[in-house]
């Protein structure tokens, strides 16, 4: 699925390595820094992972967002969202804000211009809103796809957010050598498995909400990676040539008659 055929192309051409990529990321928190269950567990996975700016409570602000999230390789929104099935302008994100909360809408999110390689909205209802005949669903995640993230994570519909901080959890230990598809999925298998044969838990409404969309095959990779890879080649040569040195020195000397 892609929301249109340019949007498809784009990705299709992306980059599928991002070399020590950096995250930008938001953990909600209301006017009373009563903290959503669980986003705090899901920035703090990303941020044992991978380098960036990460805002809790009362720095997961709008203004931050915008000032901090538009360089960023990676945009992780662990925040309120709200879906409009029936005014494709009325989809909202909700950050923290002294006076209660602040929205960022869809529209500003169009006439915003990011340079992110990676969306993840975690945000309830981010992957849906009104559906439009020849256009396809105008959502929040939409919005960032018409702006340029080229790998979208997004929610179907209100998910838990325990659930989601386990998936994410794993989902960003299997990102380093995964694509993001397959991350997810093995993400998805690994809650699974955890579960315990715990039906309520294993329901596919704390699991499945979660998709991707875009260019699934991309890869995130630190230079420690590259490092340890190319460290591996440089001890093999050295050994092999130590090896044949060796062997060419006990080799017995042929005098001439």
């Amino acid at each position: 699925y892609a929301y249109s055929a340019q949007w498809l192309l784009r990705t299709h051409d992306q980059q599928e390595k991002l070399i020590n990529p950096k995250v930008t990321a938001f953990a909600y928190a209301d006017a009373n820094d009563a903290e959503l269950p669980g986003t705090n567990e899901e920035i703090q996975a990303v941020e044992v992972s991978f380098p960036g700016e990460f805002f809790y409570g009362t720095q997961a602000s709008k203004s931050n967002f915008l000032a901090h999230a538009q360089e960023s390789n990676i945009i992780h929104l662990a925040i309120h969202g709200q879906a409009d099935t029936t005014n494709r302008k009325g989809s909202i994100l909700i950050f923290h804000s002294p006076k209660g909360y602040d929205t960022l809408n869809v529209d500003e999110i169009y006439n915003w211009r990011p340079r992110n390689d990676i969306t993840i909205l975690t945000a309830c209802e981010s992957g849906i809103g009104t559906l439009q005949r020849g256009e396809g669903v105008y959502s929040i995640g939409r919005a960032f796809a018409y702006n340029g993230s080229n790998s979208i994570m997004m929610s179907q519909w209100k998910i838990d957010d325990k659930s989601t901080a386990k998936l994410v959890k794993y989902f960003y230990q299997n990102l380093k050598g995964y694509s993001v598809s397959q991350a997810m999925y093995q993400a998805k298998l690994n809650y699974l498995n955890a579960t315990d044969d715990d039906e309520l838990s294993a329901h596919p409404s704390n699991w499945a909400g979660l998709i991707v969309l875009g260019n699934t095959k991309v890869s995130l990779h630190g230079y420690w990676f590259y490092l340890l890879f190319w460290g591996s080649i440089a001890i093999i040569f050295i050994y092999f040539v130590i090896i044949t040195k060796n062997r060419f020195k006990n080799q017995p000397k042929i005098k001439p008659k």
